[in-house]
């Protein structure tokens, strides 16, 4: 997936990228603190102050900033070509199945044959039936080899974004009740309750990408459009939130646990505003931050793939001892251990990797 976002096979665009590198680097940074919140701490901590920063950082700031880095990421990429993103989707969508076996399936079967508990066969499933970021990444990829094959403009691009998103609208309310079924229909729409990233839902993200990383091809001046950035995402996020909660009284992914990964397209729109902004203030902020703390953010940034695995192997097997235990203080070293060995061990991969490549 770090492939993804390299240069350009189009006309180079003026200047770097340097904010979606940055703002995929904090996502996936996001990504391990929240996980480790979720997975290792006690309820206390998750409700505390520390707990709610965490949980809002680790929702709209990591995967939807995530998706839309990936939609920009295939304009300027050079490996686009739609039978090089089928062979890529395949394999990535793969891997998602694989680190369900890894991180869930065989810690729920050892559960089950130490403990002599049926529970931790069907917990076995549904960890192996989980469809998770990769999974969705993987269709997403195939998605736009479609998109490359029938050249599809951009805005007949927005247009079938719109109506794959009023889809989910259509299909949520059809109940699956088969685990196993509802583990393929998750792939398409969140039927199931482990289905965090059906494509039905989650789709308008890398196509509102794709529409940015369009736009920043044609942009003069970057810090200029940035600017228009912030000011349009907060506008924009402000009269979302306000016309859908205190208005309305709909649910913007807060209501339950449930409720963010199944959210809809009124609250993609939200999300959305608030990634223009997120992006936007980074970009404006980026020269102001150390050297030396962009190039650790732009090391997890270029190495996403194997942090995310290896996060999730870990935390996977540490939770069959410390699930829902740790405190504050816990809570800390444990994103910083975590963090710390997957970013090494991933370092290590992508190494060994490129040696491999070049001989």
């Amino acid at each position: 997936m770090s492939e993804i976002t390299g240069t350009s096979e189009q006309p180079e665009p003026s200047g770097r990228h340097e904010e979606l590198d940055f703002a995929r680097g904090l996502a996936v940074l996001f990504m391990v603190a929240v996980h480790v919140l979720q997975l290792l701490t006690t309820e206390q901590v998750q409700s505390s102050g520390v707990g709610l920063v965490v949980e809002f950082l680790g929702g709209v700031p990591a995967a939807p900033v995530f998706m839309v880095v990936l939609g920009a990421g295939l304009v300027f990429s050079k490996r686009t070509d739609p039978r090089r993103l089928v062979v890529r989707g395949l394999l990535i969508f793969a891997l998602g199945y694989l680190l369900n076996l890894l991180r869930g399936a065989l810690p729920a079967l050892l559960g089950a044959l130490v403990l002599n508990e049926p529970v931790y066969y069907e917990w076995a499933v549904l960890e192996l039936l989980s469809v998770d970021i990769l999974q969705f990444a993987g269709l997403t990829l195939m998605f736009f080899s479609l998109v490359k094959k029938l050249q599809i403009g951009i805005w007949w691009l927005v247009a079938i974004g719109l109506v794959l998103g009023a889809g989910a609208y259509v299909l949520t309310p059809v109940d699956v009740p088969s685990i196993w079924l509802g583990g393929l229909t998750g792939l398409i729409w969140g039927s199931h309750e482990v289905s965090f990233f059906a494509f039905l839902n989650w789709i308008p993200y890398p196509i509102a990408g794709y529409c940015l990383g369009s736009a920043l091809l044609r942009v003069k001046e970057k810090r200029t459009f940035y600017r228009y950035g912030v000011v349009i995402g907060a506008t924009a996020c402000v009269v979302f939130y306000v016309v859908l909660e205190p208005v309305l009284g709909l649910d913007i992914g807060f209501q339950d646990e449930y409720s963010y990964p199944h959210h809809l397209l009124h609250v993609s729109a939200l999300y959305l505003s608030l990634v223009l902004f997120w992006l936007s203030l980074l970009a404006i902020m980026l020269e102001r931050i150390p050297a030396a703390v962009r190039r650790v953010i732009g090391r997890w940034s270029r190495n996403v793939t194997p942090i995310y695995l290896i996060h999730w192997v870990i935390l996977g097997w540490t939770a069959i001892l410390l699930e829902g235990s740790l405190g504050q203080i816990g809570f800390v070293v444990a994103v910083l251990a975590i963090g710390g060995v997957s970013a090494w061990l991933a370092s290590i991969w992508t190494s060994r990797s490129r040696g491999a490549a070049r001989s």
